[in-house]
């Protein structure tokens, strides 16, 4: 019997490969020998793969200034954490287009990537570039849908982004699985290391006590990432410390109140870089 979920990850990497320069950069972002404008080069060639890379350069976990030279955008990121990026950042890139939700889905993921960084970053509880990475890649299981079932996919994701619980029910109507758990089973498909594709498909419905410090940091990240995106939207955050402090109680945060929450996104620099998306 046909595993529908193999078919549709088949159809995925179909549709979506990988950039074949993906492996140059993690072998020149490895090597002592290589220099800033050799990685750039490189990531010159693949357009997509480009435009990630300027992407996480100009986020808030960078500084969020405006860096539009990709030997400066190396420089910023730094070889070390481009290393642990460089998949990252290839498979955000095999999913970019100019469609809106698709758009939707990677701002998600870049303001989920600077809130996860600055978690790890505060609690010493994971590796910070590690944490920035299950925070990039924590929607990707939703553009293999969109990429492979756009039509049937996009109306889920535009009724249902802020509404957990209804996106996941949906998503097992048409999948089996949840678009996190997809993720995960991607992840895995492409070699990214266990912890990671753990912590990227994780979900509510999990044990929060039985699950990895990178595991509860993605996860907050995640389902914070769309709270602060909307407060940007509607230009105000008087009940955002509010909503903050429940999620960090469903994760099992506790030691996170919504002001304390509210704060680490302030730090990450995640709100400003929120409102600046929604005016670009």
């Amino acid at each position: 019997m046909t595993d529908p979920i193999a078919t549709l990850l088949d159809r995925v990497a179909e549709v979506c490969p990988l950039p074949a320069t993906t492996h140059k950069v993690m072998v020149l972002a490895n090597s002592d020998r290589s220099s800033i404008a050799d990685v750039a080069r490189v990531i010159s060639t693949d357009p997509a793969l480009a435009a990630a890379v300027l992407r996480v350069a100009n986020s808030a976990v960078f500084g969020a200034g405006n860096v539009d030279r990709l030997d400066t955008a190396v420089i910023r990121i730094g070889l070390r954490e481009l290393r642990q990026l460089a998949g990252a950042m290839s498979l955000l890139a095999a999913f970019r287009s100019q469609a809106e939700v698709q758009i939707q889905l990677h701002d998600r993921s870049v303001v989920s990537g600077s809130i996860a960084n600055r978690l790890a970053k505060e609690t010493g509880q994971a590796v910070t570039a590690t944490a920035f990475t299950c925070g990039l890649l924590c929607e990707i299981g939703a553009m293999a849908c969109l990429a492979v079932d756009g039509k049937m996919y996009a109306p889920i994701w535009k009724e249902t982004s802020h509404l957990t619980a209804e996106r996941v029910e949906r998503e097992k109507e048409r999948y089996t699985i949840s678009s996190f758990e997809i993720g995960r089973r991607f992840l895995s498909r492409n070699s990214l290391p266990e912890n990671v594709c753990n912590a990227v498909g994780v979900e509510f419905g999990n044990n929060t006590e039985q699950m990895a410090p990178l595991e509860k940091i993605t996860l907050l990240a995640r389902h914070a990432a769309p709270i602060v995106l909307s407060a940007a939207r509607e230009g105000g955050y008087t009940k955002v410390g509010e909503r903050l402090e429940v999620l960090a109680q469903q994760v099992g945060f506790e030691k996170f109140d919504g002001k304390l929450l509210f704060d680490v996104c302030v730090r990450a620099g995640v709100l400003a870089e929120a409102a600046l998306r929604q005016v670009r």
